[in-house]
């Protein structure tokens, strides 16, 4: 009966290590993305303090930003960020570990 109860945790602890990966990973692709806030037309008056502020565009269509005149606009995606630090730490892991 005991060994059952061991077998069961070692599996979920086993479970575990391979998936916590993933919830990180979905957390960085959002703080990875960067957004600025630009104004709507181009020599229009807006009231954007620092163009790029990053604190006007948490999200694609934030409040902040659209109140002073702006737009978010996408600077860079995290996705392609992340895809290229996982493949270079994919590919030095190879290298270095391979049999």
């Amino acid at each position: 009966a005991i060994g059952g109860t061991y077998i069961t945790l070692i599996n979920t602890v086993a479970n575990l290590g391979g998936t916590w990966t993933s919830g990180v990973a979905l957390y960085l692709l959002d703080a990875l993305t960067t957004r600025e806030c630009v104004p709507i037309k181009r020599g229009a008056k807006a009231l954007i303090a620092k163009p790029g502020a990053p604190a006007l565009c948490a999200t694609k269509t934030d409040e902040a930003c659209t109140q002073r005149r702006g737009s978010c606009q996408l600077v860079s995606d995290g996705y392609q960020t992340e895809l290229l630090v996982c493949t270079a730490l994919g590919v030095a892991w190879y290298l270095i570990f391979r049999p």
